[in-house]
C-alpha cells in the first residue's frame, strides 16, 4: 500500500481501542437489558477486558514519557498519578453508580459508565496521536512458566497478588453483601470504599514519603500484610458496621503501601 510502517501500526492500535471500547459497551447495554445477575457475571470478564484495552494503552505513554526524559515524568511519578486517578475514579463512581442503581436500574448506570469510556477512549487517541508505540520482545510461554516456577518468583505472587487478591475479594465481594444485610443502602455503603482509597492514595503516600529511606521491599509487604491482617481480625472479633470502618480503612492503607513491585 506505500504506506510506512509505523503510521499504519498507529492507526491499526487506534482502531483497535475503538472496536475493543465499542464491544464492551454493546455488551454492557445487553446485560442492562437484560438485567439478569447470571448474565452480568459471564458478561462482566468480557466487559472489563474490552475496556481494559484502552486503559492499557496508557502504558505506552508511561514508557513513552520515560523515554524522554523530562523532569517529574519517571515511570513511577507516572505510574502513581494514574494509579491514583483509578483508584478515586473507582471511589467517586461507585457513589454515582450506587444513586443511578437504586433509582434507575442497571441499564442507566452502564449507558453512562460506557458513554464515559467513549469520552475515555477518544481523550487517549486524541492526546496519544503523536506517541510512538514501544516495541518489546515478548516473553515466550515456557519462558514464562520457567518464571513462575523459580521459588523467589512463587514469593513475589504469595505477597502481592494472591495477596491482593483477598484483599480485593474482601472489599469487593464481602463488603456490599454484608452491608446489604444489616441495612446499610448501597449509596451509603460507598462510603466505605471512599474511606479505604483515603487510606491506600493519601494515608498511604504521606506515609511512603516522610518514611523513604526506611520502607525496604520487604518493609512494605511486612507493613502490608500486618495492616490488612490486623484489620480482618478486629472485624472478625467485632462485626460490626462501625468496626468496619477501622478494617477497610487498614486494608486500603494495606493496598496503597505495598506498590507491588521489586
Amino acid at each position: 500500500l506505500g504506506i510506512p510502517a509505523e503510521p499504519l501500526f498507529r492507526s491499526r492500535s487506534r482502531i483497535a481501542i475503538v472496536v475493543s471500547t465499542a464491544v464492551g459497551y454493546m455488551l454492557s447495554l445487553v446485560a442492562g437489558i437484560v438485567d439478569l445477575m447470571p448474565v452480568t457475571l459471564v458478561l462482566m470478564p468480557f466487559i472489563g477486558f474490552a475496556y481494559g484495552m484502552a486503559l492499557d494503552s496508557l502504558r505506552d505513554y508511561r514508557i513513552n514519557a520515560g523515554k524522554l526524559g523530562y523532569d517529574e515524568f519517571s515511570d513511577r511519578k507516572i505510574h502513581n498519578i494514574q494509579y491514583s486517578g483509578y483508584f478515586l475514579g473507582v471511589s467517586v463512581g461507585a457513589v454515582i453508580a450506587g444513586i443511578c442503581f437504586e433509582r434507575f436500574g442497571l441499564l442507566v448506570v452502564n449507558i453512562i459508565s460506557g458513554a464515559i469510556m467513549i469520552l475515555a477512549c477518544i481523550g487517549i487517541i486524541y492526546f496519544m496521536r503523536d506517541n510512538n508505540p514501544p516495541k518489546e520482545i515478548y516473553l515466550p510461554v515456557n519462558k514464562w512458566l520457567e518464571l513462575v516456577s523459580d521459588k523467589y518468583t512463587g514469593r513475589f505472587l504469595m505477597s502481592t497478588f494472591f495477596t491482593m487478591g483477598i484483599l480485593f475479594t474482601f472489599l469487593l465481594g464481602f463488603v456490599p453483601n454484608y452491608l446489604e444485610t444489616v441495612g446499610i443502602s448501597l449509596a451509603t455503603s460507598s462510603f466505605y470504599y471512599l474511606v479505604a482509597a483515603f487510606f491506600a492514595l493519601f494515608v498511604g503516600f504521606i506515609i511512603k514519603e516522610r518514611l523513604a529511606y526506611a520502607l525496604t521491599s520487604r518493609m512494605r509487604v511486612i507493613i502490608s500484610s500486618l495492616a490488612a491482617l490486623l484489620g480482618l481480625i478486629l472485624f472478625a472479633l467485632m462485626p460490626t458496621a462501625k468496626i468496619l470502618v477501622v478494617t477497610v480503612a487498614l486494608v486500603g492503607l494495606g493496598l496503597g503501601i505495598h506498590d507491588y513491585y521489586y
